[in-house]
This record gives structure tokens, C-alpha cells and sequence, in this order.
């Protein structure tokens, strides 16, 4: 197991698995490209990938709530996924290219049938800043 830390109760690694290249978010671009990470990173690799790191000793990943990672982070976790989760959930607002990022603790259920349960989402989360410019809104 990695070293740990203590954050707000849970002891999680000091490194934590992030999901940039599930998303194409890539920093060498001319080694490799956001269409050749967006192909590689299917649900079923994802899945993969969690498990891989869960082996290698990180115990937390920090996921955009987006649909492909919420698939993928569901399926981990009906096949014996061990992970703690933290989602970051990006919500636009009045269509500008600002988003507000969402930090959801494990407690409650905040993707519930396919959808976000904004109820346990308000009362579970914390804002973090309300005027962030992101890529992911544009």
C-alpha cells in the first residue's frame, strides 16, 4: 500500500489515481493524441485501469462525474472494486463557459438510475469555487 494520509476521517493514498486519460486529456500530444486515449479508454479498459491501480496499492480516485466514468466506476464496483470514489460533478451554467465543481462524499447516493440525485447531491457536497473557467463546459 502507498503511504497515506488522513483526509476529513478516510485514510487515503498520498497519490491518487485521477481520470485524465479516460477522457483524452492528454499532455504530450505529440507522442500521443486525445483520439488515440478516447479509443484506448473504453468502459471495458476503465475498468481495467481501476483494478490495475487498486493492485498496485492506491486506495482513491478522483473521477469527473461523467457518464463514461460513472459506467465504468458502477461496473468496478459490482465486480469487487475496492476504491474509495470521489466524484467531481460539472454543471454548466446558463450556457456560459463556467461550471461549478461539486465534491460528493461516499455516504449517500448521488447517481441514482441513470441520473443525478440533485437532492443528495446539494446536501452531500461542497462547492468548491463558482466561477471556474473549464474546458470540459466549452
Amino acid at each position: 500500500m502507498l503511504p497515506t494520509v488522513n483526509f476529513f476521517g478516510r485514510e487515503i493514498t498520498r497519490l491518487i489515481l485521477g481520470d485524465n486519460p479516460a477522457h483524452g486529456n492528454t499532455y504530450i500530444p505529440d507522442l500521443i493524441t486525445r483520439e488515440e486515449m478516447t479509443e484506448y479508454f473504453t468502459p471495458d479498459n476503465i475498468v481495467k485501469m481501476l483494478f490495475s491501480s487498486q493492485d498496485a496499492g492506491y486506495n482513491t480516485v478522483l473521477a469527473l462525474a461523467s457518464p463514461l466514468m460513472l459506467d465504468a466506476l458502477r461496473r468496478f464496483r459490482t465486480e469487487g472494486g475496492k476504491l474509495h470514489i470521489r466524484n467531481r460533478i460539472k454543471i454548466s451554467l446558463n450556457n456560459s463557459q463556467k461550471c461549478d465543481i461539486i465534491e460528493i462524499s461516499e455516504k449517500k447516493e448521488v447517481f441514482q438510475d441513470g441520473k443525478i440525485n440533485k437532492k443528495n447531491a446539494a446536501n452531500n457536497g461542497r462547492k468548491a469555487n463558482k466561477d471556474i473557467s473549464c474546458r470540459m463546459c466549452k
